[in-house]
């Protein structure tokens, strides 16, 4: 039986012979997809694991005979986790390396800054584990790589699990990027729908790695639900804060975006 998943592959190749706003696409030789990734920073981790990704989808591309013929060439600078670095970068590998396609790093905060350039250009951007990055961009040739559907489907879930354990109240903890405040907002929204009284709001500084008081003050609050959303290094630091202070009995579920759990321990 054929799966009815679409395939990095089969998408890439679909991609690649609708992509003639490139003009290396009319040129002989190897396919070339030029990139960032997050090799260091805070990132790093999900940068290193999903560059990988990407390296044995091109071996296996590359030993079938390649993409429509011709051979995947990776072309990866590192981003260092900043959204800083990226415009740069992308503009780099159009203007200098002359890549025929881009993947977009790792990411939705070093993914945000280029959605603009790569719209004014009129290219296909296959993007990487982002959200909601083209919310207000809105541009028509973005294909994400990422395992959620609707926008409201991740924190959706995590407060009607909520609800279902007796939760009717909640704490909204985010980091002061892209990422976080697009999905807190979700939540918050989702909360006053569904009638969870917000007893916690907070939102702290990138950077921020002493969380005791965020924790002390969250636990005083006395939520049943606590949403987070947070990226790998402040992921660690709450998860520091929490085990040592505690979050309170009234806690049913903790979590809901806190990304980089894997990485943390």
């Amino acid at each position: 039986m054929k799966s009815g998943r679409i395939h990095r592959r089969t998408a890439v190749a679909g991609a690649f012979a609708a992509g003639l706003a490139f003009p290396a696409l009319a040129q002989q030789g190897p396919v070339k997809i030029g990139m960032s990734m997050p090799l260091t920073g805070g990132l790093a981790a999900g940068g290193k694991s999903s560059l990988i990704g990407i390296e044995v989808w091109r071996d296996d591309v590359n030993a079938k005979g390649g993409l429509l013929g011709r051979k995947v060439e990776l072309i990866v600078y590192d981003d260092k986790s900043s959204a800083s670095e990226t415009p740069a970068i992308y503009s780099k590998l159009l203007d200098v390396d002359k890549v025929d396609l881009l993947f977009a790093p790792y990411a939705t905060v070093p993914t945000a800054p280029i959605m603009p350039m790569v719209k004014q250009r009129d290219l296909l951007l296959m993007g990487n584990f982002s959200f909601q990055v083209n919310r207000t961009v809105k541009h028509d040739k973005w294909f994400n790589n990422a395992p959620w559907g609707p926008a409201d489907s991740w924190a959706r879930g995590f407060i009607d699990l909520g609800m279902k354990a007796g939760g009717k109240s909640i704490a909204l903890l985010a980091a002061d990027q892209e990422f976080a405040q697009n999905l807190i907002k979700i939540a918050k929204d989702l909360a006053t729908e569904k009638g969870v009284k917000v007893v916690y709001e907070q939102n702290y500084p990138p950077a921020t790695v002493e969380f005791s008081a965020m924790v002390r003050a969250l636990r005083a609050a006395k939520p049943e639900i606590v949403f987070i959303c947070s990226y790998p290094p402040d992921s660690a630091g709450l998860l520091r804060a929490v085990n040592e202070i505690g979050v309170g009995d009234s806690v049913k579920v903790f979590g809901g975006g806190m990304v980089g759990l894997q990485f943390s321990s």
